[in-house]
């Protein structure tokens, strides 16, 4: 049997691992569109500030997938499926055939609608390549635009600043971190960031406009009371779109809809997993998940009448001007009822259904993180089926 995997990041790792645990013979390779061997992603933060070993960075080296037998071919971008022929084609017209396939390809930065003139990179920070030039450009820069008060967006301010940077966050929403935080939670977790120095937090505002001023960048907003202010450097983290499946019609192109197995619908042998894939009850752009994911739609794969499947619980893990944030689970107000303690550096707020906790915020001190994860994981199940219903 041969299993092709699309994608180089955590998901078709865990999937290729997970097959290769139950099926000792089959052949499995992964065929990834960068020039590195898979890696954590989130690293790519910290290498902002840190001089992180390879070893550390890397998921695996490549004596473990030597060791495996996991074929990693780089270089390869998928470009289209052919599912009657089981064929993975790839844009250098070059094509694979399969009996299992899966499609593990990630997400990619959201475009911005923004003017920009001539000359004018409005940076990211997605893929190692994104990191190398980043750094280099930031050798000459003194004050960053951070664009997007997401997760991404907040972590690479935070980085930014251990340079002595003076950082500018600007965020759409009248909250940040709005897909992760209800309105009290985002609040609160604003007003800490108020007392950091050498950090402006604007709220309620766009960029519109960039346009190069001499050596520096002139970024106009709309919606906020400050409408133009000049930067070294602009950084947009604003969000992430899945990659689309080119191959499927226009109208079709907008997910990856699977299962809770992670098979496409109508397709016996075709899985998907990651932030390309979309499952209603999971949310994307969290690297937990993703793996999780993975490992469902390897061991599928190998067995096609196995119903293996945990459902994740979605969970945020980070730590922002040391400040540690954790959230797992249902985390909307508008669905639960809610507890909430606070102090003048803490929040805790769980939220419960039926008095059953199934998600919690915290805030300033996660010390209970995990007790409360166990609690939410006993109830799990349910939530999740009620949601998909």
């Amino acid at each position: 049997m041969r299993i092709l995997i699309a994608g180089g990041g955590i998901a078709a790792v865990e999937a290729a691992v997970k097959a290769r645990e139950l099926d000792k013979d089959c052949q499995i390779t992964i065929f990834t569109d960068e020039d590195i061997l898979p890696y954590r992603r989130p690293l790519l933060v910290e290498m902002l500030t840190e001089n992180i070993p390879m070893r550390r960075f890397l998921l695996h080296d490549q004596a473990f997938y030597d060791k495996h037998q996991i074929q990693i071919v780089s270089g390869k971008k998928v470009q289209g499926v052919n599912a009657a022929e089981q064929l993975l084609i790839f844009d250098d017209n070059t094509q694979e055939n399969y009996d299992r396939l899966i499609l593990a390809m990630g997400c990619s930065v959201k475009t911005l609608p923004v003017n920009t003139a001539d000359g004018v990179t409005l940076y990211t920070l997605h893929n190692y390549k994104d990191l190398l030039k980043l750094n280099q450009a930031l050798q000459n820069a003194q004050s960053v635009l951070v664009i997007g008060g997401g997760v991404l967006g907040l972590e690479c301010a935070s980085q930014l600043q251990k340079k002595q940077m003076q950082v500018t966050v600007i965020e759409r929403n009248e909250e940040i971190l709005s897909s992760n935080l209800d309105v009290e939670c985002g609040k609160f977790l604003r007003q800490q960031l108020r007392q950091v120095e050498q950090l402006t937090l604007l709220t309620n505002t766009q960029l519109r406009q960039i346009t190069p001023v001499g050596q520096t960048l002139a970024c106009q907003f709309s919606g906020s009371v400050v409408k133009q202010l000049y930067f070294d450097l602009a950084l947009s983290a604003a969000g992430i779109t899945p990659n689309e499946p080119i191959w499927l019609p226009q109208n079709q192109r907008d997910a990856l809809h699977c299962n809770e197995f992670m098979r496409l619908p109508g397709v016996e042998n075709i899985f998907t997993a990651g932030d390309c894939a979309d499952y209603s009850v999971v949310p994307r752009g969290n690297y937990l998940t993703a793996r999780q994911m993975g490992a469902v739609a390897g061991c599928n794969a190998v067995d096609l009448g196995s119903k293996a499947f945990k459902n994740p619980i979605p969970e945020l893990r980070c730590t922002l001007w040391n400040i540690p944030i954790y959230c797992a689970g249902i985390t909307n107000a508008d669905q639960c009822e809610c507890a909430v303690e606070e102090t003048a550096s803490t929040l805790q707020k769980l939220y419960y259904r039926e008095n059953k906790l199934i998600g919690c915020t915290l805030i300033g001190n996660v010390e209970n993180a995990v007790r409360f994860h166990r609690v939410i994981a006993r109830h799990w199940h349910g939530v999740v089926s009620s949601q998909a219903d």
